[in-house]
């Protein structure tokens, strides 16, 4: 039961830098039958997290169910110094996306929220101006594009664009995604990342990141879109 805490991989050469994706997982799915491990505590489970972030020390965070008191004690409190943090309400759901961004290594170019609404009309903004959640003349909206997609409890997706300031001119598109996870859900989860996948090549963006929790095993569809090469061979 001793918590490991795995230290950072060692760069050969300055370019290079580290990616990590974490689902600290909601307090709340600490069910009952655990919640007599001391670990398990909740200030002492999130300080074992911070912990291990800060070991491994990424340029890019990934975290994914998040909660407002969470990202107050322990993530704006821990990491905003080191980190610009972009995280959004979901809808229907009190979780959240949260991306760290280290501020000597990458330059935050733009920033915007996509949430996937279960056939509700879509909300997007861009996070410069919350006062423009709702606003359809964002440059930021795809109108209706993540419409009516039935997935309950769909936590929507965060994408952020940042300028790396080590390799010149180079730039850099985050999502941080996070799917349902209950197994009817595998085409809904196909149909998000089908449709992240056409905005990726309809705004012709380059060098993708898409980190999260997919909630999907290896063989599913989802991460087998991923990794296209198994599709090509089966058109052999």
């Amino acid at each position: 039961n001793d918590y490991i805490v795995y230290s950072k991989p060692k760069s050969k050469q300055n370019k290079t830098f580290t990616v990590l994706s974490y689902n600290i997982l909601a307090q709340k799915y600490i069910y009952s039958m655990v919640k007599d491990f001391k670990c398990l505590e909740k200030k002492i489970r999130l300080d074992n997290i911070v912990k291990e972030i800060k070991s491994i020390n990424p340029e890019i965070f990934c975290l994914q169910e998040a909660t407002d008191d969470i990202i107050t004690s322990h993530i704006i409190k821990e990491f905003e110094k080191e980190y610009n943090l972009i995280y959004h309400n979901n809808e229907g759901s009190p979780l959240k996306n949260v991306i760290g961004v280290n501020k000597n290594r990458f330059e935050v170019i733009n920033e915007s929220k996509i949430i996937i609404c279960d056939g509700k009309e879509k909300k997007a903004s861009n996070d410069n101006n919350d006062d423009d959640e709702n606003n359809s003349n964002s440059e930021n909206n795809d109108d209706n594009f993540f419409n009516n997609i039935q997935v309950e409890g769909n936590r929507g997706i965060i994408n952020v664009c940042v300028k790396d300031k080590i390799v010149k001119d180079k730039l850099i598109n985050i999502f941080c995604v996070h799917f349902p996870w209950r197994p009817i859900y595998e085409y809904q989860k196909a149909r998000i990342m089908a449709l992240i996948f056409d905005l990726i090549l309809r705004k012709k963006i380059n060098n993708v990141i898409i980190a999260g929790d997919f909630n999907s095993i290896p063989n599913s569809i989802v991460v087998r879109m991923v990794y296209y090469e198994d599709w090509e061979a089966e058109k052999s």
